[in-house]
């Protein structure tokens, strides 16, 4: 029977601004930690003898983490947020991160590169709990190797 545990998986990115790597281990209760996307990569249509055509193509693939709120991970990723999107004033940063997603159990890892962060919290917002809710953010590019 196969081994499904996720415990000690883990999320690294490593950019400009953290150039030695963030690892992302902490999850919260009400969302999954680590989520990455299936991106169509393969088309299939038919020719006008009726034939099969089809071909592949290269996707992007979206990884999405979601901490819990103001933890040490949550405000690295908020400054993160800070220096990847623009602001009125501000420069823009190209930034370029890298990221490895690592098995907990088999230590099996999936390497993304040339990715950007695409969406995260700049703030914390309350739940109808009375909590702070859940802050998730998402990095997009393509996989290496895995």
């Amino acid at each position: 029977m196969p081994d499904i545990t996720a415990f000690g998986s883990s999320f690294t990115v490593a950019d400009l601004l953290y150039p030695d790597g963030l690892t992302i281990k902490e999850g919260s209760d009400d969302v999954p930690l680590i989520s990455c996307d299936n991106p169509e990569f393969g088309k299939v249509n038919a020719g006008l003898n009726g034939h099969k055509i089809s071909w592949v193509h290269s996707s992007v693939y979206t990884v999405t983490v979601a901490v819990i709120p103001n933890t040490d991970t949550d405000r690295k990723l908020k400054a993160m947020v800070a220096y990847n999107r623009p602001q009125v004033g501000g420069n823009a940063n190209v930034d370029t991160i890298q990221g490895v997603l690592t098995e907990g159990v088999s230590g099996e890892k999936t390497v993304f590169a040339d990715m950007t962060m695409t969406s995260g919290a700049i703030t914390n917002v309350t739940t109808t709990e009375g909590r702070f809710e859940t802050r998730t953010y998402t990095f997009s590019g393509t996989v290496v190797a895995y």
